[in-house]
């Protein structure tokens, strides 16, 4: 439920953001941002505080996740960075440079992601019930077309089925890539998992971004080229699958 929320949320708010832009201004909708922001925070400081002591290194931490036991879970979190980077910013920039208003981009954004809420809780349903790791497998390849799709779309209505398909696909992935994730950590050490996990996330971000300027640098087809760059590395979700005891740090 608490995730259904979220989504909710994130499917009303690119409509509100565009609007916010349209009829007042950018500080408006900065403002705006900050104050539910501030808003957010709140609970978090009404909340009990438990404590674990745990003792780990930075280097243990950086050597465990390039050894070649823990290949199939970096490699897999190394796709989710790349790809949700992508769909993150270029993606949207993609969306402005073909509907050429922020309020289109907001209605498009949010009219795809509404019509996939339900579906959402569905999948959710399906992955409580179902083995995760073949689910996992065959969103993968589902999504990896989502990716396909949306580098020859070129028009509201091709946004829109392309992108709502790919909405689809992506709650079948990060559904069941989420939840088996989880499971892992639940195993292993679940601090150092998830902190591992970011240092790939925000480290395959740093590598993979000076190569996206300079394909729009050098400016041959510099969207398409990035939609298939995502697409590739969508397709190390399912690489989590792989049946390898987890290496200790």
């Amino acid at each position: 439920m608490v995730h259904a929320a979220s989504v909710g949320a994130s499917a009303l708010s690119p409509l509100f953001g565009g609007f916010i832009i349209k009829f007042f201004n950018f500080p408006t909708l900065f403002i705006v941002g900050s104050v539910l922001l501030f808003i957010a925070m709140i609970p978090l400081f009404l909340t009990k505080e438990t404590y674990e002591k745990l003792t780990f290194s930075k280097e243990g931490l950086f050597r465990d996740i390039f050894q070649k036991n823990n290949s199939h879970y970096t490699l897999s979190f190394a796709g989710y960075a790349v790809e949700s980077w992508i769909g993150f910013v270029i993606w949207l920039i993609f969306l402005f440079t073909v509907l050429f208003t922020i309020e289109s981009v907001g209605v498009i954004v949010s009219l795809t992601t509404i019509t996939t809420l339900l579906i959402f809780y569905f999948i959710g349903k399906a992955t409580d019930k179902r083995d995760k790791r073949g689910l996992l497998k065959i969103g993968t390849f589902l999504y990896f077309f989502g990716w396909v799709g949306r580098m020859v779309v070129n028009n509201f209505v091709s946004i829109f089925f392309v992108d709502t398909y790919k909405s689809i696909t992506r709650y079948f992935l990060y559904v069941p890539w989420s939840a088996y994730s989880y499971d892992l950590a639940a195993k292993a050490n679940y601090f150092k998992f998830i902190v591992r996990r970011e240092i790939i996330f925000n480290l395959t971000r740093t590598m993979i971004i000076p190569f996206l300027i300079l394909i729009f640098v050098i400016d041959y087809h510099p969207f398409r080229v990035s939609f298939l760059i995502a697409a590739l590395f969508s397709l190390f979700f399912m690489t989590l699958n792989k049946k390898n005891r987890l290496k200790q740090m």
